[in-house]
């Protein structure tokens, strides 16, 4: 078992309140202790010092078994695991506000990682906002209300008696 030079936390409703107050984004790594690339990264990336350093200080690190958590990589990584991914105190994905593209799904690439997390970490230690960060979020569906009388009298029966008619 290899020991991480990363300061790892378990996923809680506390830790996201704690990274609100601290104004910190959370660093989500989504692994498979089974999987190839998982211990890939974290033999290769979170071994590194000068990395682990830049992510104790300016994250909050979370590391979650995908197996364990599948609600969490249904959420957060559809496209499969391993997954890393910069989020708000609120659970919403950071991204580039240059580029607008996420800062997601980004295990395949540890240099690219490396490169993002501390673009955020200088940016936010400048005195950037998480706000600026914020993947916007779609707009809801509208909501339409259905007409009156959908459901009439003559189509409710005309159901029942299919209903009958099969038993």
């Amino acid at each position: 078992e290899v020991t991480d030079e990363v300061r790892w936390n378990a996923w809680s409703d506390d830790l996201f309140k704690n990274a609100g107050i601290d104004g910190k984004p959370v660093l989500l790594s989504i692994e498979a202790r089974w999987q190839y690339e998982s211990q890939t990264l974290r033999l290769d990336l979170y071994q590194d010092k000068a990395f682990a350093k830049r992510v104790n200080t300016a994250f909050v690190p979370v590391r979650v078994d995908a197996d364990q958590r599948p609600d969490i990589v249904r959420r957060y990584a559809p496209d499969g695991v391993p997954a890393v991914l910069l989020l708000s105190p609120g659970g919403v994905p950071l991204q580039d506000p240059q580029s607008a593209l996420p800062y997601s799904g980004l295990a395949a690439n540890a240099a690219l990682l490396r490169q993002q997390c501390e673009g955020v970490a200088e940016r936010l230690s400048r005195g950037g906002s998480l706000q600026e960060l914020l993947s916007p979020m779609p707009e809801p569906a509208p909501l339409h209300t259905a007409e009156k009388n959908v459901f009439g009298d003559e189509y409710v029966r005309s159901i029942l008696k299919a209903i009958d008619s099969r038993y």
